[in-house]
């Protein structure tokens, strides 16, 4: 081939890599604000599980209007909304007294409880314990603000 010939193909060669560069760009700041959205989500849920631990059992009634039957799921222990809710509907109908009605009350209860905390809860960062999903979602927001200060600086 003659470098007349070689030209055009090097030129199209570069347009493309330069279109697959500006497509990875401009897609970017979405990306990382996806990632960081994923890692709020992942800390505010590992919050909400740690305060559903230790959420006293007894909160539950408070969802039903006190029409719960706890005394068989305490008398075998059972301390926390969080026990109760991991235990599941089919673990629960294990105790004797609680039938698949009861169960699936608690559970519901227990699911209604976890939905309410997730849209209130307040992610607050300890730096002192620096929990690994908080470090992850401070990771992902520092990237999304340097990609975000980037993108702002190429449209000046």
């Amino acid at each position: 081939m003659t470098p007349e010939e070689m030209a055009p193909r090097a030129l199209v060669g570069q347009a493309r890599d330069l279109r697959t560069a500006l497509a990875t760009v401009t897609s970017a700041p979405l990306a990382t604000r996806g990632v960081a959205r994923s890692a709020y989500e992942a800390a505010r849920d590992e919050l909400v599980y740690q305060q559903l631990a230790e959420l006293p059992l007894a909160r539950l009634k408070e969802t039903t209007q006190g029409r719960l039957m706890l005394a068989p799921i305490e008398a075998v222990g059972y301390r926390t909304v969080g026990q109760a809710s991991a235990a599941g509907v089919v673990g629960l109908q294990r105790i004797p007294g609680v039938g698949p009605e009861t169960a699936a009350k608690i559970v519901g209860a227990a699911n209604q409880l976890r939905r309410a905390m997730k849209e209130r809860v307040r992610l607050r960062f300890d730096p002192d314990a620096r929990p690994p999903r908080q470090t992850s979602l401070l990771a992902a927001l520092c990237a999304y603000g340097k990609i975000g200060r980037a993108s702002c600086r190429e449209r000046v």
